[in-house]
């Protein structure tokens, strides 16, 4: 996989404890080395437990025969560790039980009953640090040299190291990595609307006109780029991924355009909306202006792209002319997966396409300044003018309405409806599962040159410095999830080769051949080698793809899990090429877009960027904060509850307007003051600073 490292020094822990020094050097417990020798066979009782139902033995009432030739039955170690038991001579034992429900629910009983027993287990990563720090699992440090392929994936990754260690320099797990240093949420969009406003001419159906109708709502939204631009530079990426310059200028913001037309149709504002992107774009190399918005070269601003977003709002009929069952009158914008906080709180995430830094930080709402201090978006003017602008779209019906109810007020999901439906313009969503075949079949029965992919966000000018680019920190790094090995390994006459073989276990799964082993299965699960973003990796094979439909229903990640034992969520990283080769051609197109713009160097992920400006690294997923300082926070910080996934929807709707239960903006600041302080100043950010101190030794 491609590995985009980063050169960033202020990119801190994931996590960090109560200090305390248990560090002995080189060899653990005494300054004498491990030695590991493969000769031998070593037997290993492995814990991992994702479910309740997923571990290292298959598990389901029914045999199979697998694609070796092999019946699996109930209890029988699985394809993929049978395979690493092989290559590193081990003789495995399942130690995880269905009587713990989830991995969680296991990890917690064995710190109650003791890890006896138990040679490798899974859980968080922080509550393998906070055993480890109580002197309950091995410091992999003092290992290093039995694990050649980690060290030198965490010396290119000094960031990832940092994000491991506990504040008394232990490392103590090894995290999953859902592909790592690529793109996690995206726009998806309809673009072939855009090219039905765009490139009417060779639309089809495009003899029929834009909507002649009035345009009854409002343009409320704040236009956020200038009133007018010269000569402003933005580097994009060609298809073949060589870059040019394009150059805007306008004299007047596309906002204002429209605002200003003496008489709103979906005509007139397709037209003049059209007149603008040919006057700004039209002589900027562009083989359609619907690349502005779509190409690998897209260089649009968000002022433009919510100037489109009218404009499809104005012309329902114009954009279902095709539509089997009927043209509709009204078509939706933008909208959430669905009802639920958690999918509501990406319509505020959304808000980084207004160039606001911290809306999708892995932590509360931080993000590093160019000072390298840590700033929370929520207390930044700039990012409050977001909410209400996004409460602004939601009050013009960009937005679809009452998005706390459900799809028609019914409860069901947005995505399955206007997706499958063809009459939802753009969700900010995985892409993965926005495109998947299914989807596909069902809108193009309706639609048939239905188009929903991955497009590049808009420019911003993120620095204030007049320089736009593209740019999220929406970017794939490691998961909460883990596995360790507890200290208890070494008790036993032969604890010492057990702990060599399990550190070169750990070790084998930063390997290429133990990554694609553990990732795509054995050989007879591939079938030669595709290029995915520019790596050679492992083709799944038809037949493996036919037995997934069979006994896994299509989800290659549950076929893998259930059935061969692989691409568990421990320490490993897992190419998203697995993901690639399950994507409908939409789905892959639209990801191919996105990374031809990510190697091209003009599309930039938080802290995966080589720079020494600290504003682009990754502010951590946990913080070192004491019981002390969590406490203070919680009983203080009360500014944070605005932003709750359960009074998310309040934002979106209402901003900081005061009405239907918001607060206004004076009544949200007044929330920070806590016993005639300013809460956020005096004791919420101190805490976070002196957590990141901790861990880098101040």
């Amino acid at each position: 996989m491609k590995r985009i490292l980063t050169v960033l020094t202020l990119v801190f822990a994931l996590v960090g404890l109560a200090a305390c020094d248990n560090t002995n050097g080189d060899g653990g417990n005494d300054d004498e080395k491990l030695v590991n020798d493969a000769t031998k066979n070593v037997a290993l009782n492995v814990a991992i437990n994702y479910q309740g139902n997923n571990f290292i033995t298959y598990n389901k009432d029914t045999p199979y025969v697998a694609l070796n030739g092999k019946t699996y039955s109930k209890g029988d170690i699985m394809p993929i560790w049978e395979a690493i038991g092989e290559n590193l001579n081990i003789n495995f034992s399942n130690g995880s039980s269905s009587s713990d429900e989830n991995t969680n629910a296991q990890f917690t009983r064995l710190v109650t009953e003791g890890f006896d027993g138990i040679d490798l287990v899974n859980g968080t990563g922080a509550g393998i640090a906070e055993q480890g720090v109580a002197g309950k699992f091995i410091d992999l440090n003092d290992y290093m040299y039995l694990m050649p392929n980690l060290e030198a994936f965490l010396t290119a990754n000094p960031a990832i190291k940092q994000s491991m260690t506990s504040a008394d320099g232990g490392v103590y797990f090894t995290p999953y990595f859902d592909g790592i240093g690529e793109i996690e949420l995206m726009q998806v969009a309809r673009i072939d609307w855009i090219t039905d406003i765009l490139d009417k001419e060779n639309a089809p159906q495009g003899t029929v006109d834009f909507d002649s109708e009035a345009y009854t709502g409002s343009i409320s939204y704040v236009k956020t780029n200038p009133n007018s631009m010269t000569d402003v530079k933005v580097t994009v990426a060609n298809a073949d991924g060589t870059t040019r310059v394009v150059s805007k200028t306008y004299a007047k913001n596309v906002i204002d355009v429209l605002k200003d037309l003496p008489t709103k149709t979906g005509k007139t504002m397709a037209e003049a909306f059209i007149a603008y992107m040919e006057d700004v774009y039209g002589d900027q190399g562009y083989a359609s202006l619907a690349d502005v918005f779509v190409g690998t070269d897209a260089s649009y601003h968000v002022d433009e792209m919510i100037a489109l977003m009218y404009v499809l709002k104005a012309n329902p009929k114009y954009l279902t002319r095709e539509h089997s069952d009927g043209i509709k009158s009204s078509v939706e914008v933008l909208y959430p997966r669905d009802k639920s906080g958690s999918r509501l709180l990406n319509l505020v995430r959304f808000g980084e396409t207004f160039g606001i830094r911290g809306v999708m930080s892995r932590n509360e709402y931080f993000y590093y300044g160019t000072d390298g201090k840590l700033v929370d978006t929520r207390t930044q003017a700039k990012t409050l003018d977001m909410v209400d602008n996004l409460s602004n779209l939601y009050g013009d019906g960009l937005i679809v309405q009452n998005p706390e109810l459900g799809f028609e007020g019914g409860g069901g999901s947005f995505r399955d409806n206007l997706v499958k439906e063809a009459t939802g313009f753009m969700g900010f969503d995985f892409n993965a599962s926005s495109t998947t075949t299914g989807y596909v079949t069902s809108a193009t029965a309706i639609d048939s040159t239905f188009r929903n992919e991955a497009i590049l966000p808009p420019v911003n000018d993120w620095l204030g410095d007049g320089n736009y680019f593209h740019f999220t920190e929406s970017s794939r790094s490691l998961k909460s999830e883990a596995w360790g090995i507890p200290s208890t390994i070494l008790d036993g006459s032969n604890g010492k080769e057990k702990l060599a073989r399990a550190l070169v276990l750990v070790d084998y799964l930063y390997s290429t051949e133990g990554e694609n082993l553990f990732v795509f299965g054995p050989d007879e699960w591939q079938d030669g080698t595709i290029m995915y973003n520019g790596v050679e990796i492992p083709k799944i094979s038809d037949a493996a793809k036919a037995q997934r439909d069979e006994l896994a229903g299509g989800n290659m990640i549950n076929y893998y899990r259930q059935y061969l034992g692989g691409t568990m969520p421990v320490g490993h990283i897992r190419t998203l090429g697995l993901e690639y080769q399950t994507l409908s051609d939409q789905g892959k197109t639209g990801i191919e877009r996105i990374n031809t713009a990510v190697n091209a160097g003009v599309f930039k992920l938080a802290g995966q960027t080589e720079s020494t400006n600290p504003w682009f690294a990754q502010t951590p997923s946990v913080y070192a904060l004491t019981k002390s300082e969590s406490d203070q926070i919680a009983l203080s910080a009360t500014y944070r509850d605005v932003w709750s996934t359960e009074k998310v929807v309040l934002l979106v709707k209402y901003g900081f307007s005061g009405e239907g239960e918001s607060l206004t903006r004076n009544e949200y600041m007044a929330t920070m003051m806590y016993n005639n302080v300013n809460a956020y100043e005096t004791i919420y950010l101190p805490a976070y600073e002196r957590a990141l101190d901790r861990v880098n030794g101040k």
